[in-house]
């Protein structure tokens, strides 16, 4: 279990762009294809971390109004994200500051759903932590054969879905 995290947005943003830099795109990659044969969502989960992680550069919070609640015809709430996150090619969902988050949960989303919580900074932050010290094991032939089912698969839907445009 892990203890909760109270972490600003700019240490946040500088602790996932040092993370990227030191996870390669083939450590990523070889953690989502061992995944296959291993059933292991949360290794599956780390090649979007690291795609989104390798968009971002240092920056600091720059707030920008992503919602508003509503009471008896008035503004209730106004909630705010990152600008510079949320412009991201991706858009990244990014607070000022987490305050006594709970990784447990977010721990619970790599491995229960092998990361339903892409796009969220702290979920970046952690999925690329626990990608960094997994022991990911070897390439099996099984997910090489799972990896070419699924571009099969792919390549009979475009096939299909193009003959129906014509």
């Amino acid at each position: 279990m892990f203890d909760s995290l109270t972490i600003s947005h700019n240490e946040c943003v500088s602790q996932i762009v040092e993370l990227a830099d030191s996870i390669s795109k083939e450590q990523a990659a070889k953690a989502f294809l061992s995944s296959l044969s291993a059933r292991r969502l949360d290794w599956r989960s780390g090649i979007a971390s690291h795609s989104i992680a390798k968009l971002m550069t240092p920056h600091t919070y720059t707030p920008a109004e992503s919602g508003r609640s509503h009471k008896n015809g008035k503004v209730a709430t106004v909630s705010y994200t990152c600008k510079v996150c949320r412009d991201l090619n991706r858009g990244v969902i990014g607070c000022k500051n987490y305050t006594n988050s709970d990784l447990n949960v977010l721990n619970f989303e790599r491995f229960k759903w092998g990361g339903r919580l892409h796009g969220d900074l702290l979920y970046t932050l952690f999925d690329l932590k626990q990608l960094k010290k997994e022991l990911i094991a070897e390439l099996t032939s099984a997910d090489t054969a799972i990896l070419k089912g699924i571009f099969h698969t792919v390549d009979s839907c475009n096939r299909r879905f193009s003959r129906c445009a014509a």
